[in-house]
């Protein structure tokens, strides 16, 4: 990336979002270059790197909301589970169902996204019926 040494040379890297055609600047994000190559903001890149791993097994989508429910054992570098360990049990579409107490969320997905990002489980134990 280019020296930006004044105001003008910041606002000359703006862009229009592909997607939602949002201004942004690849200035404004820690890795945006590489969020400006695909043509989307930082938000439509945060969802559309979750359509490409939507098949995944361990993605839960549900009532319009996104989580990963990652591993039970190793926590890595981090002490803590998401949503504080409380646990959940779920159940996909296709049938499978797991337990979890490592659930992150990723928060609601956007109007935009949701026939990309359709609802792929319930929740059967240990979160509410949102309706928005």
């Amino acid at each position: 990336m280019p020296d930006l040494n004044t105001a003008e040379d910041v606002a000359s890297a703006d862009y229009a979002c592909k997607e939602c055609g949002q201004i942004d600047n690849p200035n404004n994000w820690l890795g945006g270059e590489k969020i400006a190559a695909t043509g989307h903001c930082f938000n439509c890149n945060f969802w559309a790197e979750y359509v490409e791993r939507k098949d995944e097994t361990n993605i839960v989508r549900a009532q319009h909301r996104h989580y990963v429910a990652c591993e039970e054992a190793s926590l890595g570098s981090h002490p803590w589970k998401g949503f504080s360990g409380h646990r959940f049990k779920i159940r996909f579409n296709d049938g499978r169902e797991i337990e979890t107490t490592n659930l992150w969320s990723q928060g609601v997905i956007p109007d935009r996204w949701r026939e990309r990002l359709p609802d792929n489980a319930v929740f059967l134990e240990g979160m509410g019926r949102h309706d928005d």
